[in-house]
């Protein structure tokens, strides 16, 4: 699975969709990326989310309407062969051996389920043979059969990425759809609005995208959407300042970019107070023309105030600064909120800026 074949490569919110008609579909998608590209959060995202519940309810015939679908997280890297197989009883009546099911495969009454094997890619290939049959017959010899309301997905590492991973054989390939995630700043900053990301760590991650994903296995540490969600928890909580917290930093997205990071937020947090600002944005003071940094540091700010009943104030103060920034900020505005695009402030500015939109 070489980065340097011709494949399709899904963002974040492609894969959301793909993945949500591979389980409408009931074929099973195996999630592949790089480590750190947030493989796993997307699939949670997924079960997590409202979408899938009128899919799921169609194949539930129990007595409440569902509130959400259970998800089981399995790492089958951890996984022995006799983990597979359950536990052994005796029949004593009918003189035979029984076999009791492993309690991470649902039965009927828990409902509709989903069960996720990640790190399939670092399952040993003597430990593959058990998911032959539960992903093509959805069981596992005569001692579990899967409810028809239980559907399966998988992620994995590429082999190219120094994960240990392992190669799957052919026959469990052939049971799997392969959908490839790349990372995107987009995506990801949508995600970060949403998530309490640290603001600073999302105005550096706009003002320098490309170190934004730069996972490189030959050293210990380096930029990954994972790492940076870890940055923005130490910036936020870390009570020691300078070297102590700054080797944090470092330990998590490597020297070189620290620096930057650093070296960023003094700049970040000199911006005036976004309020005043707003109180008088036809005269407000606007970032140095050779600090595009600030200028998109502000442009986040603003993006992350912007509401109904202030946008004009936003936009009238945006209408100042370079196209590139107040694009971003707006743009970045109404995916956090889509209520804005009902203002006539934004749809006015959008005809003016239609091309850059």
């Amino acid at each position: 699975m070489s980065k340097d074949i011709q494949i399709t490569r899904l963002k974040p919110s492609e894969l959301v969709s793909a993945i949500e008609d591979a389980i409408r579909s009931d074929v099973i998608p195996v999630v592949l990326g790089s480590p750190g590209s947030g493989k796993s959060d997307i699939i949670r995202q997924v079960t997590g989310g409202s979408t899938l519940l009128k899919y799921f309810q169609s194949l539930y015939k129990g007595p409440k309407p569902l509130k959400k679908v259970r998800l089981v997280d399995e790492r089958v890297s951890t996984m022995d062969l006799t983990d597979w197989r359950g536990v052994p009883d005796i029949d004593r009546e009918r003189q035979r051996t029984v076999w009791y099911a492993p309690d991470f495969l649902p039965m009927e009454s828990d409902g509709p389920t989903v069960v996720f094997f990640d790190e399939i890619t670092q399952c040993p290939a003597n430990t593959q043979a058990p998911l032959l049959q539960i992903l093509l017959d959805r069981a596992m010899g005569t001692v579990w059969k899967a409810p028809a309301h239980t559907r399966f997905i998988a992620a994995g590492n590429l082999m190219d990425d120094g994960a240990y991973a392992n190669k799957l054989g052919s026959a469990l390939r052939d049971r799997l759809v392969a959908l490839y995630l790349e990372p995107d700043v987009d995506d990801w900053c949508r995600w970060a609005y949403a998530n309490g990301i640290e603001p600073s760590v999302i105005a550096f991650i706009r003002f320098r995208p490309e170190l934004f994903y730069k996972f490189d296995k030959n050293v210990w540490a380096s930029p990954t959407a994972r790492g940076w969600e870890m940055v923005s928890r130490i910036v936020q909580n870390a009570t020691s300042r300078g070297r102590s917290r700054d080797a944090l930093i470092e330990g998590k997205v490597g020297h070189g970019v620290m620096m930057e990071f650093t070296a960023f937020e003094p700049m970040f947090n000199t911006l005036p107070n976004i309020d005043a600002v707003l109180l008088n944005p036809d005269v407000a003071t606007l970032p140095p023309a050779d600090k595009p940094e600030l200028a998109y540091a502000m442009a986040n700010a603003l993006s992350r105030k912007a509401t109904v009943s202030n946008l004009d104030r936003v936009i009238t103060y945006l209408n100042r600064m370079r196209e590139e920034y107040a694009v971003f900020a707006v743009k970045m505005a109404v995916r956090r909120d889509e209520k804005l695009q009902t203002v006539p402030a934004f749809s006015k500015w959008a005809v003016m800026h239609a091309e850059s939109m």
